[in-house]
């Protein structure tokens, strides 16, 4: 994800914060250790986290955000248009953020 996080500051400083939210999610452990990255690269838009646990017979409990939008890994990107509908989805650098600013004009 380390370069996806310039295309994403860009856009989160860049586009009308009426028009246009960027909302991270995470599935790291260690809150410390996130907060200091975040810090470091001046990530400041939301963070949600979310995690899969294992139950104590070792069975696989996802998320229910997660496995709403079928994340079984990360990076993952979605674009959702202000109705809500997901309009793209896995894209990175230059492709996200044409997209995401696209999507922005039409409905500016």
């Amino acid at each position: 994800c380390m370069p996806l996080i310039p295309f994403l500051k860009d856009l989160h400083t860049d586009l009308p914060s009426d028009q246009f939210a960027l909302v991270g999610v995470t599935d790291d452990d260690d809150m410390e250790v996130l907060d200091a990255f975040l810090t470091e690269r001046e990530m400041t838009w939301p963070q949600i986290r979310q995690t899969n646990e294992f139950t104590e017979d070792g069975v696989l409990k996802q998320d229910p955000v997660l496995a709403a939008y079928n994340v079984f890994g990360i990076p993952r990107s979605f674009l959702i248009d202000a109705d809500g509908r997901i309009v793209a989805k896995d894209l990175r650098n230059e492709a996200l953020a044409e997209a995401t600013r696209s999507l922005v004009a039409l409905t500016g």
